[in-house]
């Protein structure tokens, strides 16, 4: 039983579920709250996991309308609506976050060779936020 590798795990998974929830969280999220403009990321011609769920579900009439915003780097209000909407219609959003959610499980069980103590349960309290954040 490796501490140091249990711990770079934990760290490994946590970081990428942070990543995903946060480029998620920029398609739902009150900007007010979290201080990110909603769409930046899309806006800014950036492909993160739920953008790139959609170009991979979505029909070929939608996934034109993404493709050009991405080409143009920059979204119209409107273009950015539709696209949040096909988001949602897609499932893009939940696949995104239950991606998140599976990361978050493997960062945790990589702390059950610890035994139960303060330090152990604020890291899965740690863990349990980057999913459950205001969105």
């Amino acid at each position: 039983w490796d501490e140091r590798a249990a711990l770079g795990r934990f760290g490994r998974f946590l970081g990428i579920a942070y990543q995903v929830a946060d480029d998620t969280l920029d398609y739902v999220a009150d900007q007010g709250r979290l201080g990110k403009a909603l769409g930046k990321d899309l806006s800014e011609g950036k492909i993160t996991l739920p953008l790139l769920h959609l170009l991979r579900t979505a029909g070929a009439p939608d996934r034109q309308l993404v493709q050009t915003v991405v080409r143009e780097g920059q979204a119209s209000p409107a273009q950015l609506r539709e696209i949040l909407d096909l988001m949602q219609t897609y499932g893009s959003i939940v696949y995104a976050m239950d991606v998140a959610r599976q990361h978050i499980t493997i960062a945790q069980q990589s702390l059950d060779g610890f035994d139960p103590s303060p330090h152990r349960q604020a890291l899965v309290a740690v863990a349990d936020y980057v999913v459950s954040r205001d969105h």
